[in-house]
């Protein structure tokens, strides 16, 4: 799960909000048009196409201090500040790796 990080002023919520509330009138839209054979085929009814994937460089990786299975890692996106998430990698990979 990502933890959004660093400084953030309204001009960040507003996008996310715009993005939101674009992503609901697509998907409200989508439920009106008759469903095609391959949305038939999916029986979970998830639409692959709302997820927003991004690319990022892990900047900084360190041991979380308090549980034994995380890393956390700041990446950059490509945004105003590097995002900060927390990840159960550490059964995975160690820390030199991570920083690799």
């Amino acid at each position: 799960a990502a933890a959004g990080g660093g400084a953030g002023g309204g001009g960040a919520n507003k996008k996310a909000d715009k993005k939101a509330a674009k992503a609901a009138a697509k998907a409200a839209k989508a439920a009106q048009e008759p469903a095609s054979a391959p949305a038939a085929a999916a029986s979970d009814g998830l639409d692959i196409s709302l997820l927003d994937m991004r690319v990022g460089v892990m900047t900084r990786v360190w041991e979380h201090e308090e549980r034994d299975k995380l890393f956390c890692e700041e990446i950059d996106v490509g945004e105003d500040a590097p995002r900060t998430i927390c990840s159960g990698l550490r059964a995975h990979y160690t820390l030199e790796q991570m920083q690799g």
